[in-house]
């Protein structure tokens, strides 16, 4: 299987080096920032997601979360 050059080139354009906390050959582990704010929405307010939860966040519930 031939190894996608465009993911890399994605994920190297997402983040700053020095924002990687772990990192191995499939796996980039690294802090969240103001950046992640609209992905992090899309999860944190998905019903289906958060049911688990106390349900979907708010956009104040979710900045909150990322400022933790």
């Amino acid at each position: 299987m031939r190894k996608s050059r465009c993911r890399k080139q994605v994920s190297e354009r997402m983040f700053e080096r020095k924002d990687i906390i772990l990192e191995t050959e499939r796996l980039y582990l690294r802090e969240m920032n103001q950046g992640d704010f609209h992905s992090l929405c899309k999860i944190l307010q998905d019903d289906d997601t958060m049911y688990a939860y106390e349900g979907a966040f708010s956009d104040e519930e979710v900045q909150e979360w990322l400022d933790r």
